[in-house]
């Protein structure tokens, strides 16, 4: 774990990369995909579910002050990519 988030969530390390390690849309540079995809394959490996990585993920964005409909955005665009993966 890298960081704690506002509500005392912290998220791996990893993590920032997928969002260009700021509050850019998760995976959308061809650099940010390749590191959200090792960042899907280490958290399936440690067996890391969606909820869990959902909660790093909106503790995260939150951090940089992204609130509301657009942090149920970047949520719903990593959600698509992530959860058939990382099932609870």
């Amino acid at each position: 774990m890298a960081a704690l988030g506002d509500r005392g969530v912290e998220w791996d390390s990893e993590l920032p990369g997928c969002f260009a390690a700021m509050a850019a849309p998760f995976g959308l540079h061809p650099n940010d995909e390749d590191r959200a995809f090792s960042c899907l394959v280490s958290l399936h490996e440690r067996r890391i579910r969606w909820n869990a990585t959902k909660a790093q993920i909106e503790a995260y964005l939150t951090f940089h002050g992204i609130r509301d409909g657009e942090l149920t955005k970047q949520v719903e665009r990593a959600r698509v990519k992530l959860q058939s993966w990382l099932r609870d």
